[in-house]
């Protein structure tokens, strides 16, 4: 199989990433195994897809990542028996919102035309904000508010019974997060300002468990990824004073001791995920509703097999040799 994974930027990619686990472990089984970044695709006038592309030896961490950036980029066209593993990051890219936007379309049409793509572009474009959430029942996600509308925000925070989370519709790992406090709403109106300058903002009754983390449990084609037994869930633990708890902002991971609702919220959504053809997705909780979906390149998958003591790569790399095969 010629796997090509399709990221931010080739020369980017972190030695800890999901991404550089995968990419690393496709090549050790024996596939030719390219990355590529959003901003080397490209389409031939013969409607052949392109991607400026490196070939990945079958090395791990900061040995692969120095690799790949050692490489020449080379043009690859994609057809019929190729595989595109989509695991892109779109709202830590907001710059170059052009090229993901163009990549997906491009990865669409590829699609058409027989490469094996995974996830399904369309299915991507559908849950590429946080509305994604909708999709769940009431009961497990927080009670929320989309607008850019000042007033109609604030009066979801005056009405709330306690404190208030606001974010971006659009964001990742924790960025423009902020939580307004029920008896000290203190810097409303510029919150509201920032979050609304370029979309909208979601306005979120706050979570209290999130003081104490959240946790992310990952779904493989519609099913809670189990190996052995153990679930792929692991806990993110707030550091210091901050309430966040994605690593990237300074949280540490913990093992994520699996409860039944968490099956259950997986239950509700699995079907969801694989009818929009979203191969993998990570849905982070906060006590007994979800957060966040993360259908692009959900992580953490390193952290949960060192908790859990099993290889939880394995399996998603499985999951993409079905998706080629098929």
């Amino acid at each position: 199989m010629r796997l090509i994974v399709l990221v931010n930027d080739a020369t980017a990619l972190g030695a800890t990433q999901t991404t550089t686990l995968l990419i690393g472990r496709a090549a050790a089984r024996g596939h030719d195994t390219w990355v590529a970044g959003v901003d080397g695709v490209g389409l031939r006038p013969d409607d052949r897809v392109t991607l400026q592309a490196r070939r990945a030896p079958a090395l791990e961490g900061r040995a692969l990542t120095e690799a790949l950036r050692a490489q020449v980029p080379e043009a690859l066209a994609l057809g019929p028996g190729d595989a595109l593993f989509i695991r892109t990051n779109p709202a830590r890219d907001a710059r170059r919102a052009f090229a993901h936007d163009t990549a997906l379309e491009l990865a669409r049409i590829a699609r058409d035309q027989g490469v094996a793509v995974m996830s399904d572009p369309e299915g991507l474009m559908r849950a590429s904000s946080k509305l994604y959430l909708s999709v769940l029942p009431p009961r497990f996600r927080p009670h929320t508010l989309v607008s850019r509308d000042v007033d109609a925000l604030r009066a979801f925070i005056a009405d709330a019974p306690g404190d208030c989370v606001l974010k971006p519709l659009r964001g990742t790992h924790g960025r423009d997060v902020f939580v307004v406090r029920k008896d000290n709403p203190q810097n409303v109106r510029q919150i509201i300002d920032v979050l609304t300058r370029g979309g909208f903002a979601m306005a979120q009754r706050f979570v209290p468990e999130a003081v104490q983390g959240d946790t992310r449990v990952l779904v493989l084609e519609g099913q809670l990824l189990r190996v052995g037994g153990r679930a792929a869930a692991v806990r993110r633990v707030p550091g210091g004073d901050d309430f966040r708890s994605n690593v990237s902002a300074g949280g540490r991971s913990a093992r994520g001791a699996f409860r039944p609702v968490m099956q259950e919220i997986v239950d509700a959504i699995g079907p969801r995920l694989e009818a929009d053809g979203v191969l993998l997705a990570g849905l982070d909780l906060i006590g007994d509703v979800v957060v966040e979906v993360n259908v692009y390149s959900p992580g953490g998958v390193a952290d949960m097999g060192q908790h859990e003591g099993v290889d939880f790569a394995g399996p998603i790399l499985d999951a993409v040799e079905r998706g080629w095969r098929r």
